[in-house]
């Protein structure tokens, strides 16, 4: 026996020979020997969908329970809780259903040495996983920790809503980040406008301030020089008179 699967198959055949079993012949969990199979079938169907519990209590008394709990109660009993199997036809909306296995599942090694999915029969490269279990159960929401043996690509399933809300997460931060740079930019650019759009108006205001000063400068030298022409034509005007001799002098020429 060079390992567990090995050995596995050893203690099933022991087990089977002990009790005189077949592992094609088990009888399924919902078999009744009656005449009419598919009446009783049907009947104990509804019973479990009823009266069926993912978890019971060891202190659960019978004596007290009614004639179809104790029928779901012995059904439970069965199951074998080391290991559940899972149905994952739901798993990108986050929903798998588990369950535990039957005797037959046990034997064949299904849910431990095969992939605990329903619908897959991989046995390489299995990994365990312990999975807090959620669901409602009369109306109450309940937990349990279960174990799963899945392969590769359903253990990828197992994780997938986990995973993908993960990326979400990631996918709306970088998203805000964007945003809240894109915003940054915004702002900058229109406080630099609008310090632009000031600065133009000082300058606008400045040149509109220096026309008046060099228009002012322009009539202060105009009137300096009124001013001046004014004062230089309103100057009394002074004739030098010319010396008695030289008169005298200019009229004795004429005469001679």
């Amino acid at each position: 026996m060079s390992n567990a699967y090995e050995r596995h198959k050893y203690f099933v055949n022991q087990y089977l020979l002990h009790y005189g079993k077949t592992a094609a012949g088990l009888p399924s969990a919902t078999t009744f020997p009656t005449q009419d199979n598919r009446k009783y079938k049907s009947a104990e169907v509804e019973i479990l969908k009823r009266h069926h519990r993912f978890l019971r209590s060891e202190d659960e008394s019978e004596t007290e329970a009614s004639w179809e709990a104790r029928v779901a109660k012995k059904y439970y009993d069965k199951l074998f809780k080391e290991y559940a199997l899972a149905n994952m036809d739901g798993y990108k909306q986050g929903k798998i259903a588990m369950r535990w296995r039957t005797e037959k599942e046990v034997i064949s090694g299904k849910g431990q040495f095969v992939c605990a999915n329903v619908r897959c029969e991989m046995k390489d490269q299995l990994r365990s996983w312990e999975v807090n279990f959620s669901y409602v159960e009369e109306g109450e929401k309940r937990t349990a920790l279960v174990k799963l043996r899945l392969c590769k690509a359903c253990s990828e399933k197992l994780n997938y809503k986990r995973r993908k809300s993960a990326k979400d997460v990631a996918r709306k931060a970088r998203q805000s980040e964007r945003n809240t740079a894109e915003t940054t930019e915004i702002t900058n650019e229109t406080n630099e406008s609008s310090r632009k759009r000031k600065l133009d108006d000082v300058e606008e205001m400045d040149d509109r301030a220096a026309v008046p000063n060099k228009k002012s400068r322009d009539e202060t030298l105009v009137e300096q020089s009124s001013s001046e022409s004014s004062r230089i034509w309103s100057a009394p005007l002074h004739v030098q008179e010319d010396n008695q001799d030289d008169m005298d002098s200019f009229f004795s020429d004429l005469l001679l």
